[in-house]
């Protein structure tokens, strides 16, 4: 990439700025090196994120897009419009907007040494203003950067490409199961709650704290010391319906797994499904709503946000914006699990 004009030496610093397209060049460059690499990198390294919230290859090609060009687009057109009524003040603006894509890159340098909140914030301004002043007066610099949009495209084109198909099911073959005496079955799984927290100290059920574990204790088979095979849900969850304990962890999908409960009774059973963090009944015999595509890109990136702060911020700074140590909002996703949860409840109920 070229400057589109040059400058004698001692110009001014805004004079030596490219032209407007390599400015999109260069900013969304210096943008991939904080921001973008980062995000796709921890969404890819995150699949169940994509799991939660149902998003199809259309839903990540979007966000992928959006992450990787929404912000240098929306910056560069607000400083081209304020050229328009000042070229001067139009170029500072675009110094202050490279500075403050440079501010994530700096921050990242900065995380290691973990200072203090003032001392931090110094740090990550003194590093972005000497980017800014090098870019403004290196040719060399801008070159770098110029020729640095590779690592945006083959960021989004290998994020895309690498993902799980999550909508896609896979053809399992029919099942030939014959169900004699069909009665209805519930199956409720409640993840991570060990049974020893509903235990008393003698190891029976706690009936007074839980009345209603006791009585279905009472009525069935209790197995006391049952156990899971894996602390993850997306290796535990797979391994119940499935009966087989999988070899390598992969998404809890109907294509990864595609014989399991459901497929097996899906022939001789109206399945009424609620799953929350899984997607191993098939579409077959659970079709799910889609979501709009802007609340699936609007989640998917505050999730991204809450995974990217504390990761790349100093820990001044990640303390400040989120919880310590907690990269999804506990508060908010407890709250959904309720409410899927009465809904099975009440769809289980009208239908028995």
């Amino acid at each position: 990439v070229r400057d589109s004009h040059a400058l004698p030496r001692g110009a001014e610093m805004t004079a030596a700025l490219p032209s407007y397209p390599v400015r999109f060049v260069h900013l969304t460059a210096i943008w991939a090196f904080g921001v973008t690499q980062p995000v796709l990198a921890l969404v890819d390294g995150n699949p169940d994120l994509l799991l939660a919230r149902g998003a199809t290859r259309l839903d990540l090609v979007l966000f992928a897009i959006l992450v990787t060009v929404a912000v240098p687009v929306l910056v560069l057109a607000y400083c081209w419009f304020v050229g328009r009524l000042s070229r001067w003040a139009g170029d500072v603006l675009y110094l202050v907007a490279l500075g403050a894509c440079l501010a994530p890159l700096a921050a990242r340098a900065v995380k290691p040494v973990d200072p203090a909140l003032v001392v931090a914030l110094c740090l990550v301004a003194v590093f972005a203003a000497a980017g800014v002043v090098l870019y403004a007066r290196s040719r060399a610099a801008r070159l770098f950067v110029g020729y640095s949009i590779i690592l945006p495209v083959v960021a989004a084109a290998a994020f895309v490409h690498g993902l799980p198909t999550l909508t896609e099911d896979a053809e399992a073959a029919p099942s030939e199961v014959e169900v004699s005496s069909p009665v209805p079955v519930v199956v409720i799984l409640l993840d991570e709650l060990p049974a020893v927290s509903l235990m008393t100290r003698s190891g029976d059920l706690d009936a007074a704290r839980y009345p209603a574990f006791a009585r279905l204790a009472r009525d069935g088979t209790w197995y006391r010391n049952a156990t899971t095979v894996h602390e993850w849900t997306s290796d535990a969850l797979p391994a119940l319906v499935t009966g087989r304990i999988g070899g390598r962890s992969s998404l809890p999908t109907s294509r990864n797994y595609p014989e399991n409960l459901f497929s097996l009774l899906g022939g001789s059973y109206t399945m009424v499904v609620h799953e929350s963090k899984t997607q191993l009944c098939s579409e077959r015999y659970c079709p799910r709503e889609g979501q709009p595509v802007a609340e699936i890109v609007h989640g998917l990136a505050i999730d991204a946000a809450r995974l990217l702060i504390p990761r790349i911020l100093p820990g001044a700074f990640s303390s400040r914006l989120i919880h310590v140590n907690s990269d999804i909002d506990l508060e908010e996703h407890t709250a959904l699990s309720i409410d899927r949860c009465d809904s099975a409840l009440e769809a289980v109920t009208g239908n028995a």
